[in-house]
């Protein structure tokens, strides 16, 4: 069912370079608020695929036939390339502050242990199962 408050909605799911699992959703009351809150997350999200939106002067209205699928050509008649991907780079875990200098890594993953809330370290990477790292330091 759809929000009466959001109306347009996109979410990302995806897995970073460590492991991590991200869910990303963007959500707007209207065409203009939707773009700018598309926009933001495409800023900071880079690698979730989230790609700049057009400025709402050139969005046109979707068409109620079937799309054209034959693939676009220049003027000699060649084939256009394919649209470039996006760079994911190396994206650090949402909302995992700097690195730690002093954070001990994980034998099994090889990566920076993160602080765990009662006392010691944990790995925050998930195992081939699906399941998150059980290795621990005191």
């Amino acid at each position: 069912m759809a929000s009466t408050d959001y109306p347009l909605s996109v979410s990302s799911k995806f897995i970073d370079d460590a492991g991590t699992e991200h869910l990303v959703t963007v959500r707007g009351r209207n065409l203009d608020d939707f773009q700018g809150r598309l926009n933001e997350a495409g800023h900071i999200f880079p690698y979730a695929g989230f790609r700049s939106a057009q400025p709402a002067a050139t969005v046109t209205p979707p068409i109620a036939s079937a799309p054209d699928m034959t693939p676009a050509t220049d003027a000699a008649g060649n084939v256009a390339p394919a649209p470039t991907p996006i760079n994911t780079g190396n994206p650090r875990p949402v909302n995992a502050g700097p690195p730690n200098a002093n954070a001990p890594k994980c034998a099994e993953h090889h990566r920076p242990m993160r602080p765990s809330r009662n006392g010691g370290w944990y790995c925050p990477a998930k195992t081939d199962d699906g399941s998150y790292c059980q290795s621990r330091v005191a």
